[in-house]
């Protein structure tokens, strides 16, 4: 598998763990992902990342991919990489 996020924790973690369906049906879907970007409000400002909303915008597609493969690799290991702590997390 390769490594999705700067996390080498996470990573290894996830390349470890073993996927309970249970767990899976609960989490969210690369459409529910894409949806959320989609209803984010325009003019707000960015984030600690300096990532602008517009920008997430115009790059829904490829963001969405990413964003639900990191996603689903804490969903799966329950642990949340250190870098994410410190964000603004918007509940989908």
């Amino acid at each position: 598998m390769s490594p999705i996020t700067t996390c080498r924790e996470l990573d290894s973690a996830a390349a470890a763990a073993t996927p309970n369906n249970d767990t899976l049906e609960n989490a969210q879907s690369l459409k529910e992902v894409h949806t959320a970007i989609g209803k984010l409000r325009n003019g707000r400002a960015a984030g600690l990342d300096n990532i602008s909303l517009g920008l997430l915008k115009c790059a829904k597609e490829q963001i969405s991919i990413v964003l639900h493969t990191l996603f689903a690799k804490v969903w799966i290991i329950g642990k949340v990489p250190a870098d994410c702590r410190d964000a603004i997390i918007v509940s989908l």
